[in-house]
């Protein structure tokens, strides 16, 4: 294992980034289902088996965990995709070829005694960073509506929204899109937002072209942002 980073949380308490070994297994078992147990929603969040995680472990990723005094507080895990994410990706434009040079933000558990830490932001932010650029192009991500601190978190690392469909037996889910040979991507934001509870609008907009780049709320509803990039 390797530390990545120290630090110092809002309540005082010290903590330490490092990877993680197949030996956090069961303490990462663990903490997805305090998470799952405390979901506003349980649409939120894909459980993934002891059995997902070993296979994750021995493919190609990177797994980053928070420990607090030694207990992991919080995880996340890019990865090469399986075969429904590989589905994914090339309906999304990526070519078959390119499935090699291809990530996935496949989880992300923050502990429920320690959401507003900001460590969902730090992991992914710390993440990024360890990439490796020249032999990874794309990275996607899957995120129910409404799971709003997902949305803002692929938003902050520079994802836009391409896709909105039914995935994982049927549950609906937006897919987050960066292409690292294009980050000075800019979008020219339109004249109007949709609202997040209609999915057919945002549908028919994704395959029309349009970007979903970012989210806010307004009278008391969540909207989304939709943009197309600059020639």
């Amino acid at each position: 294992m390797a530390e990545i980073t120290t630090g110092i949380l809002q309540n005082g308490e010290p903590f330490i980034v490092r990877t993680l070994t197949v030996d956090d297994l069961d303490t990462m078992s663990q903490l997805q289902s305090k998470v799952i147990d405390h979901l506003p929603s349980p649409e939120f969040l894909e459980h993934t088996s002891k059995e997902q995680f070993i296979d994750i472990f021995q493919k190609e990723g990177i797994m980053l965990g928070v420990f607090v005094q030694d207990r992991l507080v919080a995880f996340r895990i890019f990865s090469s995709p399986d075969s429904l994410e590989e589905k994914i990706a090339l309906e999304v434009g990526i070519l078959k070829e390119e499935l090699p040079i291809t990530l996935f933000s496949v989880v992300t558990n923050v502990d429920p005694d320690y959401r507003g830490s900001g460590l969902q932001k730090l992991l992914g932010e710390k993440i990024m960073e360890t990439i490796d650029r020249k032999r990874f192009r794309y990275v996607l991500s899957t995120v129910a509506p409404f799971n709003i601190p997902s949305l803002k978190d692929k938003f902050f690392l520079g994802f836009s929204i391409v896709d909105l469909k039914e995935q994982y037996n049927g549950k609906l889910r937006y897919t987050f899109f960066k292409d690292f040979q294009k980050e000075s991507v800019e979008f020219e934001l339109v004249d109007f937002s949709v609202n997040m509870s209609d999915y057919g609008r945002q549908k028919e907009l994704f395959q029309l072209g349009y970007f979903g780049t970012g989210i806010f709320y307004q009278n008391d509803e969540w909207m989304v942002q939709f943009g197309v990039k600059k020639k």
